[in-house]
């Protein structure tokens, strides 16, 4: 309980440039320009998650805190609104995992990408997830519904196949049906 208290009275002190809001058309910050970069409906899979935005975290681009239902984004001086739309939809695909997949769904991901049934889903706190099945999940999730100018990071397997990315669109299409009941 302390060191939760501890992580939270840390994590109210980071300074935050948007906690939630959403983008207007004026609004040329490059927390809203990577806002706007996201094409794909992101709303029917995060309603409830607030983003926030903070200054720069050694060795970080991002994390979820899906107990409380929290993306932190971390702005460094070089991003550009494409890299954080890249960073964003990641983190996204983490969202969708937490809310949608099941561990039958993630043990078809497995299946349909090669990669072994023992191999970790979880990366633990402060761990690259580009190694763990969350990651390269996160990574096809992004490269599927944002294109392959996002990059892909994943070192569990290249970028997702065709047969892949219909799996990923056909979850999405299935979540977002079920989310609008």
């Amino acid at each position: 309980m302390k060191y939760t208290l501890a992580l939270l009275i840390y994590l109210l002190t980071l300074p935050n440039n948007i906690t939630g809001q959403s983008a207007t058309e004026e609004d040329t910050s490059i927390e809203a320009l990577s806002m706007k970069e996201i094409k794909w409906d992101w709303q029917s899979i995060s309603s409830g998650w607030i983003f926030i935005f903070r200054d720069e975290m050694p060795g970080f681009l991002a994390t979820i805190r899906p107990k409380i239902n929290i993306i932190d984004i971390f702005i460094r001086q070089e991003h550009t609104p494409q890299f954080l739309a890249a960073v964003i939809s990641h983190e996204l695909g983490h969202v969708f995992d937490t809310s949608y997949m099941t561990w039958e769904k993630r043990s078809q991901w497995y299946a349909i990408r090669n990669i072994p049934l023992n191999t970790v889903w979880y990366a633990e706190s402060f761990q690259s997830d580009y190694y763990f099945g969350q990651g390269d999940f996160a990574e096809c999730f992004t490269w599927t519904m944002q294109g392959s100018a996002a990059g892909f990071s994943s070192r569990l397997g290249p970028p997702p196949t065709q047969e892949q990315q219909d799996l990923i669109r056909k979850w999405f299409l299935e979540a977002t049906q079920s989310a609008r009941k």
